[in-house]
């Protein structure tokens, strides 16, 4: 099985909220899924057509419905995610979503730039020497030493750690933080999510992945190619495996989809594992959540990717408990243990070549015996 844990940028709207919460009732058991049962649905809801039949296609796209002997059905991504939606809404306003791409002779951090953030902070952000890209809606800050790296975290957790739980819904913090889209008369903000990419099938038919992704490498949506149930059955026919099992396979699993009769397209689930295979992010970068709690610590979220080296997973998985959706959470006592933890998950990789750290003074503080072992490539 192929996953790879990643933060996410979610364009979220209240209607689509609404829909999804509406949906997971529904259907969440197994129960089948139809457009007719899911404007049904929305109806009920007061949403127009266009909007759902909009969101019903998300779905699809998304590999949150997915078919399965011919009946539609809510996915296990789906399942997982609509849920996530709502029980982690109170802390926001308390997460910090990192990802970090290891290189040998830099680090280079970037944080998501969701609506939740405001003027203030990204002014204190740009102060504090990160590149802003509002195209890719994030921040970015490259670093040459783990001593500039625990500069950086510090950082972030002092702009962003001193704000309060919410404990109202997440349709308020849409409301509060997002735009009015009056269009559709509903609220959209962009925020960020844990998320994962998942498949069963990716490895198990990797040839005929390898073959489709040449071919298209984006869902029809976004300029991708569909392909005919003939493409599949020559691809097919260059192996010992069977076109009807791939189909029947393929689309159960959200990789790939009907789009008329003997005609397919890839998912945009499809298009980002593939994305992220060919730009190696197995290789080089670590997706983490820190989130402050309300009694100083901190927890750790991080996220776990099925190509990491045994000895990438064995340091993330030392000392956390299982978060759920491959993510995995070390609970630490202050924010020194966080960049201890993260130091070394970044060790593992093998990838970075800054000197070891035998002491000295970090932001007025004097490296202990024990952080200056794990500041030591040589120490792993």
């Amino acid at each position: 099985m192929y996953y790879i844990a990643l933060n996410v940028l979610h364009n979220m709207n209240t209607s689509r909220l609404k829909l999804f919460r509406a949906m997971n009732a529904a259907f969440g058991k197994g129960e089948s899924i139809s457009e007719g049962k899911v404007l049904e649905l929305g109806r009920s809801l007061g949403l127009t057509d266009n909007i759902i039949r909009y969101e019903y296609d998300g779905c699809r796209y998304a590999n949150f419905i997915v078919q399965e002997n011919t009946i539609e059905k809510l996915s296990k991504r789906a399942k997982t995610e609509f849920q996530m939606y709502d029980t982690e809404t109170k802390y926001k306003l308390l997460e910090i979503p990192v990802t970090i791409d290891i290189f040998s002779k830099y680090l280079d951090i970037k944080t998501t730039r969701v609506d939740t953030v405001d003027a203030f902070c990204e002014e204190q952000l740009l102060a504090g020497k990160w590149s802003r890209n509002k195209s890719e809606q994030r921040f970015r800050k490259k670093v040459h030493s783990f001593e500039n790296f625990r500069y950086a975290i510090q950082d972030l957790v002092k702009i962003f750690g001193d704000r309060n739980i919410v404990d109202s819904n997440l349709e308020k913090i849409i409301e509060t933080y997002g735009r009015k889209r009056n269009n559709t008369k509903d609220w959209s903000a962009w925020i960020n999510f844990r998320g994962c990419y998942a498949s069963e099938t990716l490895c198990q038919y990797d040839q005929i992945y390898s073959e489709l992704f040449d071919y298209t490498d984006k869902a029809i949506e976004w300029g991708g190619n569909e392909f005919t149930n003939q493409q599949l059955t020559e691809m097919c026919g260059r192996t010992t495996i069977n076109i009807d099992r791939y189909v029947e396979q393929a689309v159960a699993d959200g990789m790939i989809r009907r789009v008329a009769k003997d005609r397919y397209s890839i998912t945009g689930h499809a298009a980002t594992i593939n994305k992220c295979i060919k730009k190696g992010f197995d290789l080089y970068r670590l997706n983490v959540i820190i989130r402050k709690k309300e009694n100083g610590q901190f927890d750790l979220f991080i996220g776990e990717n099925s190509q990491y080296s045994q000895r990438i997973k064995n340091s993330i998985r030392s000392d956390t408990k299982d978060g759920g959706n491959h993510w995995f959470i070390y609970e630490a006592a202050d924010l020194e243990a966080v960049i201890m933890k993260l130091v070394g998950i970044i060790h593992a990789f093998d990838i970075y070549d800054e000197p070891p750290v035998t002491g000295g003074s970090v932001n007025g503080s004097i490296l202990s015996a024990q952080e200056s072992m794990l500041f030591s490539k040589e120490s792993y």
